[in-house]
């Protein structure tokens, strides 16, 4: 198991776990992150905020960010 794979979902770089599993994509579009849609937009936003901090940015209530998180687990091989 690889070190990402160990570190709570929230604590990670989008970019880190767009690159880890690529196919988390279209949930996180789904779920309000359309300028993740972007592929500039991505590879300028992803690397600079964790998946919590974008939540936060994103004004998810907790339920949205709940089932966010549940969807992503359900997707995401690694978790």
């Amino acid at each position: 198991m690889t070190h990402a794979a160990l570190r709570p979902l929230a604590e990670m770089r989008v970019s880190a776990l767009l690159a880890e599993a690529p196919e988390v994509l279209p949930c996180l579009v789904r779920h309000g992150f359309t300028p993740l849609a972007n592929p500039a937009m991505r590879r300028a936003l992803a690397p600079t905020i964790t998946l919590a901090q974008a939540v936060r940015l994103r004004g998810l209530s907790e339920a949205e960010a709940a089932s966010l998180y549940a969807e992503l687990r359900t997707v995401c091989p690694c978790r």
